[in-house]
Protein backbone atom coordinates (compact mmCIF):
# COMPACT_ATOMS: atom_id res chain seq x y z
CA UNK A 1 0.00 0.00 0.00
CA UNK A 2 2.87 2.37 0.71
CA UNK A 3 4.27 1.86 -2.82
CA UNK A 4 0.82 2.59 -4.31
CA UNK A 5 0.52 5.80 -2.29
CA UNK A 6 4.05 6.86 -3.35
CA UNK A 7 3.14 6.18 -7.01
CA UNK A 8 0.05 8.40 -6.75
CA UNK A 9 2.11 11.14 -5.14
CA UNK A 10 4.65 11.05 -7.97
CA UNK A 11 1.86 11.07 -10.57
CA UNK A 12 0.21 14.11 -8.94
CA UNK A 13 3.51 16.01 -8.84
CA UNK A 14 4.15 15.19 -12.50
CA UNK A 15 0.71 16.50 -13.48
CA UNK A 16 1.28 19.75 -11.57
CA UNK A 17 4.66 20.22 -13.27
CA UNK A 18 3.27 19.49 -16.78
CA UNK A 19 0.29 21.85 -16.39
CA UNK A 20 2.51 24.62 -15.02
CA UNK A 21 4.91 24.32 -17.96
CA UNK A 22 2.00 24.32 -20.45
CA UNK A 23 0.56 27.51 -18.92
CA UNK A 24 4.00 29.19 -19.03
CA UNK A 25 4.46 28.34 -22.73
CA UNK A 26 0.94 29.53 -23.66
CA UNK A 27 1.25 32.85 -21.80
CA UNK A 28 4.74 33.54 -23.15
CA UNK A 29 3.72 32.71 -26.73
CA UNK A 30 0.63 34.93 -26.49
CA UNK A 31 2.66 37.83 -25.12
CA UNK A 32 5.33 37.36 -27.82
CA UNK A 33 2.76 37.38 -30.66
CA UNK A 34 1.07 40.48 -29.20
CA UNK A 35 4.34 42.42 -28.97
CA UNK A 36 5.31 41.42 -32.52
CA UNK A 37 1.92 42.60 -33.86
CA UNK A 38 2.27 45.94 -32.06
CA UNK A 39 5.77 46.41 -33.50
CA UNK A 40 4.57 45.63 -37.03
CA UNK A 41 1.61 48.02 -36.73
CA UNK A 42 3.88 50.82 -35.52
CA UNK A 43 6.25 50.18 -38.44
CA UNK A 44 3.41 50.46 -40.98
CA UNK A 45 2.03 53.67 -39.41
CA UNK A 46 5.45 55.36 -39.42
CA UNK A 47 6.04 54.40 -43.06
CA UNK A 48 2.65 55.78 -44.15
CA UNK A 49 3.24 58.99 -42.22
CA UNK A 50 6.57 59.61 -44.00
CA UNK A 51 4.98 58.87 -47.40
CA UNK A 52 2.05 61.25 -46.81
CA UNK A 53 4.30 64.01 -45.49
CA UNK A 54 6.59 63.80 -48.55
CA UNK A 55 3.71 63.80 -51.07
CA UNK A 56 2.00 66.76 -49.33
CA UNK A 57 5.26 68.67 -49.59
CA UNK A 58 5.33 68.00 -53.36
CA UNK A 59 1.72 69.16 -53.68
CA UNK A 60 2.51 72.46 -51.95
CA UNK A 61 5.34 73.12 -54.41
CA UNK A 62 3.27 72.61 -57.58
CA UNK A 63 0.32 74.62 -56.20
CA UNK A 64 2.64 77.55 -55.59
CA UNK A 65 4.10 77.21 -59.09
CA UNK A 66 0.65 77.23 -60.73
CA UNK A 67 -0.37 80.30 -58.69
CA UNK A 68 2.84 82.01 -59.76
CA UNK A 69 2.17 81.24 -63.46
CA UNK A 70 -1.37 82.63 -63.21
CA UNK A 71 -0.01 85.80 -61.61
CA UNK A 72 2.51 86.18 -64.45
CA UNK A 73 -0.30 85.81 -66.97
CA UNK A 74 -2.32 88.43 -65.06
CA UNK A 75 0.59 90.86 -65.25
CA UNK A 76 0.81 90.40 -69.03
CA UNK A 77 -2.97 90.94 -69.32
CA UNK A 78 -2.72 94.25 -67.49
CA UNK A 79 0.06 95.50 -69.73
CA UNK A 80 -1.21 94.29 -73.14
CA UNK A 81 -4.25 94.71 -75.36
CA UNK A 82 -6.58 91.80 -75.97
CA UNK A 83 -5.58 91.57 -79.65
CA UNK A 84 -2.39 89.53 -79.22
CA UNK A 85 -2.84 88.60 -75.57
CA UNK A 86 -2.44 84.79 -75.84
CA UNK A 87 0.76 85.06 -77.87
CA UNK A 88 2.24 87.56 -75.47
CA UNK A 89 1.31 85.42 -72.46
CA UNK A 90 2.92 82.34 -74.01
CA UNK A 91 6.05 84.31 -74.90
CA UNK A 92 6.26 85.77 -71.37
CA UNK A 93 5.86 82.32 -69.81
CA UNK A 94 8.53 80.81 -72.03
CA UNK A 95 10.86 83.64 -71.03
CA UNK A 96 9.94 83.05 -67.38
CA UNK A 97 10.65 79.30 -67.65
CA UNK A 98 14.15 80.11 -68.90
CA UNK A 99 14.72 82.25 -65.79
CA UNK A 100 13.51 79.83 -63.12
CA UNK A 101 14.40 76.25 -62.15
CA UNK A 102 11.32 74.30 -61.12
CA UNK A 103 12.36 71.64 -58.53
CA UNK A 104 15.85 71.29 -60.04
CA UNK A 105 14.42 70.50 -63.47
CA UNK A 106 12.14 67.69 -62.19
CA UNK A 107 8.92 69.74 -62.56
CA UNK A 108 7.10 70.60 -65.76
CA UNK A 109 4.52 73.23 -66.80
CA UNK A 110 1.46 72.80 -69.02
CA UNK A 111 -1.05 75.28 -70.48
CA UNK A 112 -3.94 73.91 -72.54
CA UNK A 113 -6.96 75.80 -73.87
CA UNK A 114 -10.42 74.53 -73.10
CA UNK A 115 -10.74 73.34 -76.72
CA UNK A 116 -7.62 71.13 -76.38
CA UNK A 117 -4.88 73.30 -77.95
CA UNK A 118 -1.48 73.00 -76.18
CA UNK A 119 -0.06 76.48 -75.47
CA UNK A 120 2.92 75.46 -73.34
CA UNK A 121 4.43 72.02 -72.58
CA UNK A 122 7.88 72.21 -70.97
CA UNK A 123 8.14 68.41 -70.95
CA UNK A 124 7.36 67.94 -74.68
CA UNK A 125 7.86 71.29 -76.42
CA UNK A 126 7.06 69.75 -79.84
CA UNK A 127 3.38 69.49 -78.82
CA UNK A 128 3.05 73.27 -78.51
CA UNK A 129 0.29 74.53 -80.82
CA UNK A 130 -1.22 71.08 -81.41
CA UNK A 131 -4.83 70.22 -80.64
CA UNK A 132 -4.66 66.93 -78.76
CA UNK A 133 -8.41 66.40 -79.12
CA UNK A 134 -8.00 66.01 -82.88
CA UNK A 135 -4.76 64.18 -83.56
CA UNK A 136 -3.79 62.56 -80.23
CA UNK A 137 -4.54 59.00 -79.22
CA UNK A 138 -7.47 58.14 -76.96
CA UNK A 139 -5.26 58.12 -73.84
CA UNK A 140 -4.13 61.72 -74.32
CA UNK A 141 -7.70 62.83 -75.15
CA UNK A 142 -8.94 61.40 -71.86
CA UNK A 143 -6.06 63.06 -69.99
CA UNK A 144 -6.80 66.44 -71.63
CA UNK A 145 -10.48 66.11 -70.72
CA UNK A 146 -9.55 65.43 -67.09
CA UNK A 147 -7.28 68.52 -67.05
CA UNK A 148 -10.01 70.81 -68.43
CA UNK A 149 -12.56 69.33 -66.00
CA UNK A 150 -10.29 70.03 -63.02
CA UNK A 151 -9.47 73.53 -64.37
CA UNK A 152 -13.14 74.50 -64.29
CA UNK A 153 -13.20 73.93 -60.52
CA UNK A 154 -12.62 77.35 -58.86
CA UNK A 155 -9.76 76.12 -56.64
CA UNK A 156 -8.34 73.68 -59.18
CA UNK A 157 -7.56 70.02 -58.62
CA UNK A 158 -4.92 67.26 -58.54
CA UNK A 159 -4.32 64.37 -60.94
CA UNK A 160 -2.02 61.39 -60.60
CA UNK A 161 -0.44 60.70 -63.99
CA UNK A 162 2.15 58.46 -65.62
CA UNK A 163 3.90 60.76 -68.07
CA UNK A 164 6.87 60.31 -70.39
CA UNK A 165 10.15 62.21 -70.16
CA UNK A 166 11.46 63.74 -73.36
CA UNK A 167 13.75 61.30 -75.19
CA UNK A 168 12.98 58.45 -72.76
CA UNK A 169 10.44 55.71 -73.47
CA UNK A 170 9.97 54.77 -69.79
CA UNK A 171 6.98 56.26 -68.01
CA UNK A 172 7.37 57.81 -64.57
CA UNK A 173 4.77 58.50 -61.89
CA UNK A 174 3.95 62.17 -61.39
CA UNK A 175 1.43 64.32 -59.58
CA UNK A 176 -0.33 67.08 -61.54
CA UNK A 177 -2.15 70.22 -60.32
CA UNK A 178 -4.29 72.33 -62.67
CA UNK A 179 -6.19 75.57 -62.24
CA UNK A 180 -8.24 77.53 -64.81
CA UNK A 181 -8.19 81.13 -66.10
CA UNK A 182 -11.86 81.55 -67.04
CA UNK A 183 -11.51 84.79 -69.04
CA UNK A 184 -8.88 83.22 -71.31
CA UNK A 185 -10.33 79.68 -71.16
CA UNK A 186 -6.88 78.35 -70.28
CA UNK A 187 -6.02 75.40 -68.03
CA UNK A 188 -2.70 76.16 -66.29
CA UNK A 189 -0.99 73.17 -64.71
CA UNK A 190 2.28 71.93 -63.24
CA UNK A 191 3.50 68.42 -62.53
CA UNK A 192 6.35 66.97 -60.53
CA UNK A 193 8.03 63.55 -60.47
CA UNK A 194 7.40 61.19 -57.56
CA UNK A 195 10.55 59.12 -58.21
CA UNK A 196 12.46 60.72 -55.34
CA UNK A 197 9.46 60.05 -53.08
CA UNK A 198 9.99 56.33 -53.64
CA UNK A 199 13.69 56.77 -52.80
CA UNK A 200 12.87 58.62 -49.58
CA UNK A 201 10.31 55.97 -48.62
CA UNK A 202 12.80 53.19 -49.44
CA UNK A 203 15.44 54.75 -47.17
CA UNK A 204 12.91 55.26 -44.39
CA UNK A 205 11.72 51.68 -44.85
CA UNK A 206 15.27 50.32 -44.47
CA UNK A 207 15.80 52.34 -41.28
CA UNK A 208 12.45 51.31 -39.81
CA UNK A 209 13.07 47.66 -40.72
CA UNK A 210 16.37 47.76 -38.82
CA UNK A 211 14.58 49.05 -35.72
CA UNK A 212 11.81 46.48 -36.19
CA UNK A 213 14.23 43.54 -36.50
CA UNK A 214 16.24 44.73 -33.48
CA UNK A 215 13.06 45.06 -31.43
CA UNK A 216 11.85 41.61 -32.46
CA UNK A 217 15.20 40.01 -31.60
CA UNK A 218 15.19 41.63 -28.16
CA UNK A 219 11.55 40.59 -27.62
CA UNK A 220 12.26 36.97 -28.56
CA UNK A 221 15.41 36.90 -26.41
CA UNK A 222 13.55 38.25 -23.39
CA UNK A 223 10.69 35.77 -23.99
CA UNK A 224 13.13 32.83 -24.08
CA UNK A 225 14.85 34.01 -20.90
CA UNK A 226 11.46 34.41 -19.21
CA UNK A 227 10.50 30.85 -20.24
CA UNK A 228 13.76 29.48 -18.85
CA UNK A 229 13.26 31.39 -15.60
CA UNK A 230 9.64 30.31 -15.25
CA UNK A 231 10.52 26.68 -15.98
CA UNK A 232 13.11 26.82 -13.21
CA UNK A 233 10.51 28.26 -10.83
CA UNK A 234 7.95 25.62 -11.87
CA UNK A 235 10.46 22.86 -11.04
CA UNK A 236 10.95 24.33 -7.58
CA UNK A 237 7.18 24.56 -7.09
CA UNK A 238 6.73 20.98 -8.30
CA UNK A 239 9.34 19.73 -5.83
CA UNK A 240 7.62 21.60 -2.99
CA UNK A 241 4.24 20.10 -3.93
CA UNK A 242 5.79 16.65 -4.17
CA UNK A 243 7.33 17.02 -0.70
CA UNK A 244 4.09 18.22 0.93
CA UNK A 245 1.91 15.55 -0.72
CA UNK A 246 4.44 12.88 0.22
CA UNK A 247 4.33 14.02 3.84
CA UNK A 248 0.54 13.87 3.83
CA UNK A 249 0.40 10.39 2.29
CA UNK A 250 3.05 9.17 4.75
CA UNK A 251 0.87 10.28 7.65
CA UNK A 252 -2.12 8.50 6.10
CA UNK A 253 -0.02 5.33 5.71
CA UNK A 254 1.05 5.38 9.34
CA UNK A 255 -2.58 5.76 10.43
CA UNK A 256 -3.50 2.62 8.46
CA UNK A 257 -0.71 0.36 9.82
CA UNK A 258 -1.10 1.40 13.43
CA UNK A 259 -4.89 1.70 13.94
CA UNK A 260 -4.85 0.36 17.51
CA UNK A 261 -1.90 2.33 18.83
CA UNK A 262 -3.97 5.46 19.41
CA UNK A 263 -7.11 6.25 21.31
CA UNK A 264 -9.92 8.49 20.18
CA UNK A 265 -9.18 11.00 22.91
CA UNK A 266 -6.35 12.45 20.78
CA UNK A 267 -7.07 15.55 18.72
CA UNK A 268 -6.19 15.68 15.02
CA UNK A 269 -3.00 17.71 15.50
CA UNK A 270 -1.87 15.40 18.31
CA UNK A 271 -2.61 12.39 16.13
CA UNK A 272 -0.48 13.80 13.27
CA UNK A 273 2.40 14.58 15.62
CA UNK A 274 2.40 11.07 17.11
CA UNK A 275 2.26 9.52 13.61
CA UNK A 276 5.13 11.72 12.48
CA UNK A 277 7.35 10.79 15.43
CA UNK A 278 6.53 7.11 15.06
CA UNK A 279 7.38 7.17 11.37
CA UNK A 280 10.68 8.96 12.08
CA UNK A 281 11.60 6.34 14.67
CA UNK A 282 10.84 3.52 12.26
CA UNK A 283 12.82 5.24 9.50
CA UNK A 284 15.89 5.60 11.75
CA UNK A 285 15.66 1.91 12.59
CA UNK A 286 15.53 0.96 8.92
CA UNK A 287 18.45 3.23 8.14
CA UNK A 288 20.58 1.57 10.83
CA UNK A 289 19.49 -1.89 9.73
CA UNK A 290 20.16 -1.45 6.03
CA UNK A 291 23.25 0.76 6.18
CA UNK A 292 21.52 3.89 4.82
CA UNK A 293 20.14 1.96 1.82
CA UNK A 294 16.68 3.41 2.43
CA UNK A 295 17.96 6.97 2.35
CA UNK A 296 19.79 6.39 -0.91
CA UNK A 297 16.62 5.01 -2.55
CA UNK A 298 14.64 8.15 -1.68
CA UNK A 299 16.82 10.58 -3.60
CA UNK A 300 17.13 11.17 -7.34
CA UNK A 301 20.94 11.19 -7.39
CA UNK A 302 22.99 8.16 -8.46
CA UNK A 303 24.59 6.54 -5.35
CA UNK A 304 27.15 3.79 -6.07
CA UNK A 305 29.15 2.05 -3.30
CA UNK A 306 32.61 0.79 -4.31
CA UNK A 307 35.29 -1.19 -2.58
CA UNK A 308 38.73 0.37 -2.41
CA UNK A 309 39.62 -1.12 -5.83
CA UNK A 310 36.68 0.47 -7.63
CA UNK A 311 34.37 -2.56 -7.82
CA UNK A 312 30.62 -2.02 -7.27
CA UNK A 313 29.28 -3.49 -4.01
CA UNK A 314 26.03 -1.54 -3.73
CA UNK A 315 23.77 1.03 -5.38
CA UNK A 316 20.45 2.82 -4.89
CA UNK A 317 17.25 2.29 -6.88
CA UNK A 318 17.94 5.32 -9.04
CA UNK A 319 20.97 3.57 -10.59
CA UNK A 320 18.91 0.49 -11.41
CA UNK A 321 15.89 2.41 -12.75
CA UNK A 322 17.70 5.12 -14.72
CA UNK A 323 20.57 3.08 -16.16
CA UNK A 324 18.35 0.03 -16.97
CA UNK A 325 20.68 -2.48 -15.28
CA UNK A 326 19.68 -5.11 -12.74
CA UNK A 327 21.45 -5.24 -9.39
CA UNK A 328 22.92 -8.64 -10.30
CA UNK A 329 24.45 -7.24 -13.52
CA UNK A 330 26.29 -4.46 -11.66
CA UNK A 331 27.52 -6.14 -8.46
CA UNK A 332 31.28 -6.84 -8.43
CA UNK A 333 31.72 -5.02 -11.78
CA UNK A 334 34.25 -2.18 -12.18
CA UNK A 335 32.83 1.32 -11.87
CA UNK A 336 34.36 2.12 -15.29
CA UNK A 337 31.52 0.05 -16.81
CA UNK A 338 29.16 2.97 -16.13
CA UNK A 339 31.33 5.75 -17.59
CA UNK A 340 32.11 6.55 -21.21
CA UNK A 341 35.33 5.15 -22.67
CA UNK A 342 37.26 8.43 -22.81
CA UNK A 343 36.78 8.85 -19.05
CA UNK A 344 37.93 5.36 -18.03
CA UNK A 345 41.54 6.39 -17.40
CA UNK A 346 40.51 9.36 -15.24
CA UNK A 347 38.17 7.18 -13.12
CA UNK A 348 40.92 4.59 -12.55
CA UNK A 349 43.33 7.38 -11.55
CA UNK A 350 40.76 8.74 -9.05
CA UNK A 351 40.41 5.30 -7.43
CA UNK A 352 44.21 5.08 -7.02
CA UNK A 353 44.29 8.59 -5.50
CA UNK A 354 41.46 7.67 -3.09
CA UNK A 355 43.46 4.70 -1.79
CA UNK A 356 46.38 7.12 -1.24
CA UNK A 357 44.14 9.51 0.71
CA UNK A 358 43.85 12.14 -2.05
CA UNK A 359 40.27 13.39 -2.35
CA UNK A 360 39.40 14.60 -5.89
CA UNK A 361 37.22 17.60 -6.71
CA UNK A 362 33.76 17.43 -8.24
CA UNK A 363 33.88 17.00 -12.02
CA UNK A 364 31.52 16.56 -14.98
CA UNK A 365 31.19 13.03 -16.34
CA UNK A 366 28.94 11.03 -18.70
CA UNK A 367 27.13 8.00 -17.26
CA UNK A 368 26.39 5.20 -19.74
CA UNK A 369 23.00 3.52 -19.79
CA UNK A 370 22.70 -0.11 -20.77
CA UNK A 371 21.46 0.86 -24.23
CA UNK A 372 24.53 3.08 -24.79
CA UNK A 373 22.79 6.44 -24.33
CA UNK A 374 24.42 9.06 -22.08
CA UNK A 375 23.31 10.95 -18.97
CA UNK A 376 25.38 14.08 -18.25
CA UNK A 377 26.25 14.26 -14.54
CA UNK A 378 28.18 16.15 -11.91
CA UNK A 379 30.17 13.46 -10.07
CA UNK A 380 32.13 13.27 -6.84
CA UNK A 381 34.00 10.47 -5.02
CA UNK A 382 34.30 10.44 -1.20
CA UNK A 383 35.61 7.95 1.34
CA UNK A 384 32.94 6.08 3.32
CA UNK A 385 32.12 2.92 5.34
CA UNK A 386 29.94 0.05 4.19
CA UNK A 387 29.20 -3.01 6.34
CA UNK A 388 31.95 -1.84 8.67
CA UNK A 389 34.58 -1.87 5.93
CA UNK A 390 36.35 1.03 4.15
CA UNK A 391 34.60 1.93 0.91
CA UNK A 392 34.26 4.66 -1.69
CA UNK A 393 30.97 6.47 -2.31
CA UNK A 394 30.37 7.74 -5.87
CA UNK A 395 27.60 10.35 -6.04
CA UNK A 396 26.41 11.61 -9.45
CA UNK A 397 23.82 14.33 -10.03
CA UNK A 398 21.92 14.45 -13.36
CA UNK A 399 22.70 17.80 -15.02
CA UNK A 400 21.51 16.93 -18.55
CA UNK A 401 18.71 19.51 -18.49
CA UNK A 402 21.02 22.09 -16.95
CA UNK A 403 23.60 21.60 -19.71
CA UNK A 404 20.92 21.84 -22.38
CA UNK A 405 19.60 25.05 -20.86
CA UNK A 406 23.12 26.43 -20.68
CA UNK A 407 23.75 25.49 -24.32
CA UNK A 408 20.45 27.12 -25.38
CA UNK A 409 21.35 30.28 -23.50
CA UNK A 410 24.80 30.35 -25.12
CA UNK A 411 23.20 29.93 -28.55
CA UNK A 412 20.79 32.78 -27.83
CA UNK A 413 23.65 35.05 -26.79
CA UNK A 414 25.62 34.03 -29.88
CA UNK A 415 22.62 34.53 -32.15
CA UNK A 416 21.78 38.01 -30.81
CA UNK A 417 25.45 39.01 -31.09
CA UNK A 418 25.59 40.63 -27.66
CA UNK A 419 28.37 40.94 -25.14
CA UNK A 420 27.77 39.65 -21.59
CA UNK A 421 29.14 40.77 -18.26
CA UNK A 422 28.98 39.63 -14.61
CA UNK A 423 30.06 41.88 -11.76
CA UNK A 424 30.74 40.87 -8.14
CA UNK A 425 30.32 44.03 -6.08
CA UNK A 426 31.95 42.61 -2.99
CA UNK A 427 35.20 41.52 -4.68
CA UNK A 428 34.91 44.02 -7.56
CA UNK A 429 35.63 41.17 -9.99
CA UNK A 430 34.05 41.47 -13.45
CA UNK A 431 33.81 38.89 -16.23
CA UNK A 432 33.17 39.62 -19.92
CA UNK A 433 32.65 37.26 -22.83
CA UNK A 434 34.71 37.32 -26.02
CA UNK A 435 32.04 39.19 -28.01
CA UNK A 436 32.21 42.12 -25.55
CA UNK A 437 35.92 42.55 -26.28
CA UNK A 438 35.37 42.11 -30.06
CA UNK A 439 32.90 45.05 -30.12
CA UNK A 440 35.77 47.30 -29.05
CA UNK A 441 38.26 45.74 -31.48
CA UNK A 442 40.08 43.55 -28.90
CA UNK A 443 40.30 39.97 -27.76
CA UNK A 444 39.89 39.10 -24.08
CA UNK A 445 43.54 38.13 -23.97
CA UNK A 446 44.54 41.65 -25.09
CA UNK A 447 42.47 43.22 -22.29
CA UNK A 448 43.85 40.94 -19.57
CA UNK A 449 43.89 41.44 -16.62
CA UNK A 450 40.17 42.26 -16.62
CA UNK A 451 38.82 44.67 -13.99
CA UNK A 452 36.14 47.35 -13.69
CA UNK A 453 38.71 49.85 -14.99
CA UNK A 454 38.74 47.93 -18.29
CA UNK A 455 35.30 49.45 -18.83
CA UNK A 456 35.83 52.82 -17.13
CA UNK A 457 39.03 53.64 -19.06
CA UNK A 458 37.23 53.19 -22.40
CA UNK A 459 33.92 54.84 -21.50
CA UNK A 460 33.28 58.36 -22.82
CA UNK A 461 33.72 60.85 -19.91
CA UNK A 462 30.42 62.60 -20.68
CA UNK A 463 28.50 59.31 -20.38
CA UNK A 464 30.16 57.77 -17.30
CA UNK A 465 28.42 60.04 -14.77
CA UNK A 466 25.05 59.20 -16.34
CA UNK A 467 25.83 55.45 -16.14
CA UNK A 468 26.94 55.73 -12.52
CA UNK A 469 23.74 57.57 -11.53
CA UNK A 470 21.53 55.01 -13.27
CA UNK A 471 23.42 52.12 -11.62
CA UNK A 472 22.95 53.61 -8.13
CA UNK A 473 19.23 54.05 -8.79
CA UNK A 474 18.98 50.36 -9.68
CA UNK A 475 21.02 49.27 -6.66
CA UNK A 476 18.70 51.29 -4.39
CA UNK A 477 15.60 49.69 -5.90
CA UNK A 478 14.35 52.88 -7.56
CA UNK A 479 14.26 51.31 -11.05
CA UNK A 480 13.79 47.60 -11.89
CA UNK A 481 16.54 47.40 -14.52
CA UNK A 482 19.87 49.02 -15.31
CA UNK A 483 19.28 50.32 -18.83
CA UNK A 484 21.36 53.03 -20.55
CA UNK A 485 23.32 53.92 -23.69
CA UNK A 486 26.92 55.11 -23.76
CA UNK A 487 29.89 55.74 -26.04
CA UNK A 488 33.04 53.62 -25.86
CA UNK A 489 36.43 54.09 -27.48
CA UNK A 490 37.31 51.47 -30.10
CA UNK A 491 40.84 50.10 -30.46
CA UNK A 492 41.24 52.13 -33.67
CA UNK A 493 40.16 55.34 -31.91
CA UNK A 494 36.63 55.52 -33.30
CA UNK A 495 33.48 55.80 -31.18
CA UNK A 496 31.27 52.75 -30.57
CA UNK A 497 27.75 53.15 -29.15
CA UNK A 498 26.67 50.45 -26.69
CA UNK A 499 23.23 49.69 -25.24
CA UNK A 500 23.84 48.48 -21.67
CA UNK A 501 21.27 46.39 -19.81
CA UNK A 502 21.61 44.58 -16.50
CA UNK A 503 19.87 43.50 -13.31
CA UNK A 504 20.94 42.83 -9.74
CA UNK A 505 20.39 39.10 -9.14
CA UNK A 506 21.55 38.67 -5.52
CA UNK A 507 22.39 40.52 -2.32
CA UNK A 508 24.40 39.69 0.79
CA UNK A 509 22.74 38.78 4.09
CA UNK A 510 22.87 42.44 5.18
CA UNK A 511 21.14 43.58 1.95
CA UNK A 512 24.21 44.92 0.15
CA UNK A 513 24.47 44.33 -3.64
CA UNK A 514 26.34 41.13 -4.53
CA UNK A 515 25.97 40.08 -8.17
CA UNK A 516 24.71 41.97 -11.22
CA UNK A 517 24.66 40.50 -14.72
CA UNK A 518 23.73 41.97 -18.09
CA UNK A 519 24.46 42.48 -21.77
CA UNK A 520 26.09 45.03 -24.05
CA UNK A 521 24.72 45.48 -27.60
CA UNK A 522 26.50 47.41 -30.36
CA UNK A 523 24.03 50.10 -31.57
CA UNK A 524 26.51 52.21 -33.56
CA UNK A 525 24.66 51.62 -36.85
CA UNK A 526 21.35 52.60 -35.27
CA UNK A 527 22.83 55.82 -33.89
CA UNK A 528 24.29 56.67 -37.29
CA UNK A 529 20.92 56.07 -38.94
CA UNK A 530 19.23 58.25 -36.33
CA UNK A 531 21.71 61.01 -37.07
CA UNK A 532 21.01 60.73 -40.81
CA UNK A 533 17.26 60.83 -40.17
CA UNK A 534 17.71 63.89 -37.97
CA UNK A 535 19.61 65.65 -40.77
CA UNK A 536 16.86 64.75 -43.24
CA UNK A 537 14.23 66.19 -40.91
CA UNK A 538 16.26 69.38 -40.52
CA UNK A 539 16.55 69.63 -44.32
CA UNK A 540 12.77 69.19 -44.63
CA UNK A 541 12.24 71.92 -42.04
CA UNK A 542 14.62 74.18 -43.98
CA UNK A 543 12.69 73.60 -47.20
CA UNK A 544 9.40 74.29 -45.41
CA UNK A 545 10.85 77.54 -44.10
CA UNK A 546 11.90 78.50 -47.64
CA UNK A 547 8.39 77.72 -48.84
CA UNK A 548 6.97 79.97 -46.15
CA UNK A 549 9.13 82.81 -47.53
CA UNK A 550 7.93 82.06 -51.05
CA UNK A 551 4.31 82.34 -49.91
CA UNK A 552 5.09 85.79 -48.52
CA UNK A 553 6.59 86.79 -51.84
CA UNK A 554 3.44 85.62 -53.60
CA UNK A 555 1.35 87.76 -51.25
CA UNK A 556 3.57 90.76 -51.97
CA UNK A 557 3.13 90.17 -55.72
CA UNK A 558 -0.64 90.04 -55.27
CA UNK A 559 -0.56 93.32 -53.39
CA UNK A 560 1.56 94.85 -56.16
CA UNK A 561 -0.97 93.71 -58.80
CA UNK A 562 -3.80 95.20 -56.78
CA UNK A 563 -1.87 98.49 -56.54
CA UNK A 564 -1.33 98.61 -60.31
CA UNK A 565 -5.01 97.92 -60.94
CA UNK A 566 -6.10 100.64 -58.51
CA UNK A 567 -3.72 103.13 -60.14
CA UNK A 568 -5.34 102.27 -63.49
CA UNK A 569 -8.80 102.89 -61.98
CA UNK A 570 -9.59 99.19 -61.98
CA UNK A 571 -10.97 97.05 -59.20
CA UNK A 572 -8.39 95.05 -57.16
CA UNK A 573 -8.21 91.42 -58.26
CA UNK A 574 -6.90 89.77 -55.07
CA UNK A 575 -9.27 90.67 -52.29
CA UNK A 576 -7.65 88.15 -49.95
CA UNK A 577 -4.64 90.52 -49.45
CA UNK A 578 -6.56 93.78 -49.08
Amino acid sequence: MKSQTSSKTTHLSTLVNQHTQAIIFILTFTLLITLMCISWRTYQNDLNHIKNMTINHKKEIIVLMVDHLIEQIALVQNKSSNKHLPEKCVKALQQRMNDISFCDGKGFIYIITYDGTVQVNSNQPDQTGKNIFKDADNKNVIFAQQIIKKAQIPKGGFLNVASQKAGISQHVNRIFFVKGIPNMKWAVGAEISLDDVNQIISKAKNNLQFYLITELILTITIAVLVVIGMLFISRRVSKTVHKEVKQLTTDMYMIEILPHAFETKYQIHEFREIAKKTYQALTRGLQLQHNLQGVFDLVDHFFIILDTFGNIIGMNQTVIARLSYSQKELLNQSITLLFSGNETERIEQIIRHMRAGIIPKTFDASLLKKDGSIIETETRFVNSQWDGKPSILCVSKDITDLKRSKARLENIIKGTHVGTWEWNFQTNEIVYNERWANMLGYTLAELSPISIHTFIDRCHPEDFEKLDTRLKQHMNGEIPFYDEECRMTHKNGSIVWLHIRGQLISRTTDGSPLFITGTHMDITSRKQNEEKLKKNLLETARINKLMEGREQRVIDLKKEVNSILVNNNQAPKYRSVL
